[in-house]
């Protein structure tokens, strides 16, 4: 049964695909009305956050044509300055960071004032993707297989990561990686060697390889 809904945000994206086209034999791709009374009275599905997931999942939902998807955003479209990671520190603390801020914690943060520190999350369209430096991780593979849930083990969340993915680095076609997905997917240029003799300390103590920061499987993982 569809929602019917009413309510004010900052930001909402109405996805729905309009009446086929007899001329080109096509369908338009989802919008947002520019009209308000053109939005629908009722939702099939509402998404609040239109964050990196939200964003993805109302994509996925709106290619069923028939179904009226409501992506609700408490932040703005992201500042151009999101294209150009370079500049991320300059999205800190601004509107696009809800600057969520630790407790005191003993033993935590001692070199810091009050031992809080702050922590970047994105406020706006693609919600912390925007903000911080378009980087891309899956996370290591032993959290996944350790939260107890057979269904969110790596081994079975792997082919999600691959079916979104399009990695564009040759070297890395392998079992862990997708080349089809929507996804566009690099390896990011080390510039700084510390990089290197961290992964090289890490490999030495823990007798642990140095694997593919992307992948999400196997010991240290470095970004």
């Amino acid at each position: 049964m569809a929602l019917s809904l009413s309510l004010v945000a900052s930001l909402i994206y109405i996805l729905s695909y309009g009446s086929e086209d007899t001329t080109t034999n096509t369908t338009s791709v989802p919008h947002t009305p520019q009209d308000p009374d053109q939005w629908p009275q009722e939702f099939d599905f509402i998404i609040v956050g239109a964050g990196t997931a939200g964003s993805i999942l109302a994509s996925r939902l709106a290619e069923v044509r028939s179904w009226n998807i409501l992506l609700v955003e408490a932040g703005g479209d992201p500042s151009n300055i999101s294209y150009f990671p370079e500049n991320r520190g300059q999205l800190y603390g601004s509107s696009m960071d809800w600057a969520f801020v630790t407790e005191e914690q003993s033993g935590m943060f001692l070199s810091l004032s009050n031992q809080r520190t702050t922590i970047p999350c994105g406020k706006g369209l693609g919600g912390s993707s925007s903000i911080h430096s378009l980087y891309y991780t899956r996370g290591d593979s032993r959290d996944y297989d350790e939260w107890g849930y057979d269904a969110f083990k790596f081994d079975n969340v792997l082919k999600y990561f691959k079916k979104s993915e399009f990695m564009t680095d040759s070297s890395k076609y392998n079992e862990f990686h997708g080349t089809q997905g929507p996804f566009v997917v690099k390896p990011s240029p080390r510039v700084d060697k510390t990089f290197d003799t961290v992964g090289k300390a890490c490999e030495d103590r823990y007798h642990v390889w140095l694997t593919d920061s992307l992948s999400g499987w196997g010991g240290c993982l470095i970004s």
